[in-house]
């Protein structure tokens, strides 16, 4: 019995498919959906700008580093530490000749 019940919906699912496989090709093909495809082609462009627009400024607005501005910040920091060592290191050798020349 299960086996004729499953023949039978078979043949059911096989028959509408036959129907309508063609009616939705001719409804896909039809003027009325391309121009509504178009049009919502259209406004889907529409709306990716306009959301790109507004979150490129709500970034200007927080700010947000990228990963190359703290790269670029850490790399000055870098140097800044470096100079002042350097500078550091320069004061130390004039106080050592100060030193030595004021005995």
């Amino acid at each position: 019995m299960l086996e004729e019940i499953t023949k039978f919906y078979q043949k059911i699912v096989n028959e509408w498919a036959k129907e309508a496989t063609p009616k939705w090709f001719d409804f896909l093909k039809s003027e009325p959906f391309l121009n509504w495809m178009k049009v919502l082609h259209i406004y889907m462009f529409e709306g990716r700008e306009k959301l790109d627009k507004f979150m490129e400024n709500i970034n200007d607005v927080l700010r947000l580093a990228s990963k190359e501005d703290i790269k670029d910040l850490v790399d000055a920091q870098r140097l800044v530490i470096d100079l002042l060592e350097e500078i550091n290191d320069r004061l130390n050798k004039i106080e050592e000749k100060v030193g030595k020349g004021g005995k």
